[in-house]
């Protein structure tokens, strides 16, 4: 009875129950977060730029990065509504297992929370 409870709290709170579509969703909000950051740093960057200029290729990289990963997101994610917006497990599994070693800690904490989340569970989050 309990449980159900704090199904329906989390519920109104907009908070998924299911810790693997909890911690996908924050990923996922991480990265398009990240990458509208980058896009935004990098319109406004200085000019002129100079050809070797490494800081601007850096943030490229790192924005093309960000929407490469959210593009698998997106690829691995299923698209009826009516199986919701985390793919399954075995799907998330495959994309935190090759998902590159990155710079910045709050992404690897998501990746780590979603690892984490999935060593727990079993089946499908929808």
């Amino acid at each position: 009875m309990h449980k159900a409870i704090d199904r329906a709290r989390a519920a109104e709170a907009g908070v998924a129950a299911d810790p693997v579509s909890a911690a996908w969703a924050a990923l996922k909000r991480h990265l398009e977060a990240r990458s509208a950051g980058l896009s935004a740093e990098i319109r406004n960057y200085p000019t002129p730029i100079a050809r070797c200029d490494e800081q601007l290729t850096k943030l490229i990289d790192q924005r093309a990065s960000a929407l490469n990963l959210l593009k698998r997101m997106n690829d691995a994610t299923p698209t009826d509504p009516m199986h919701g917006s985390c793919p399954s497990h075995a799907d998330a599994r495959r994309f935190v297992n090759s998902y590159p070693r990155g710079e910045d800690d709050v992404e690897m904490q998501s990746v780590a929370r979603l690892k984490a989340a999935l060593s727990q569970l079993h089946g499908n989050c929808h």
